[in-house]
């Protein structure tokens, strides 16, 4: 939700905080985006998210990636909100973005990458590999 996103430095650090029932832990997390990663963030927030609502014709709403469905996942019987994207549009988007990149690595291989990055830097730190990835 764009309500999670704080700017610390606009453009430069922005916190994340989610909250429980959020993410797959069931915790609250907090994130800090710095440097480039938060200038893409800033971009995307300030001037990409009015454009891609304007070409998939979506209604505003307070998400960071909004959607025009009501998921629901089955597996956990959880309704989300309206307006925030569904998980299968989320992977088409991911698919046109790795289509225009070309990275070859779908979500969930990158959520490995990032837990194998974090243990690489900080071996043995697996609380800290969960609490990135919102899983326990």
């Amino acid at each position: 939700i764009g309500g999670n996103v704080t700017w610390i430095k606009r453009g430069e650090h922005a916190e994340l905080r989610f909250l429980r029932g959020e993410i797959k832990n069931d915790q609250v997390v907090t994130v800090h985006v710095l440097g480039e990663d938060a200038r893409i963030l800033w971009t995307w927030m300030e001037v990409h998210r009015k454009r891609f609502l304007e070409l998939r014709d979506l209604p505003d709403s307070p998400y960071v990636f909004p959607g025009a469905a009501r998921p629901r996942f089955v597996k956990d019987a959880i309704a989300l909100p309206d307006g925030c994207m569904a998980p299968a549009t989320m992977a088409e988007v991911w698919a046109l973005g790795d289509e225009r990149i070309g990275l070859g690595i779908s979500p969930h291989a990158c959520r490995h990458a990032v837990a194998t990055l974090i243990l690489a830097v900080e071996p043995g730190n697996f609380a800290k590999a969960a609490s990135v990835l919102g899983d326990t």
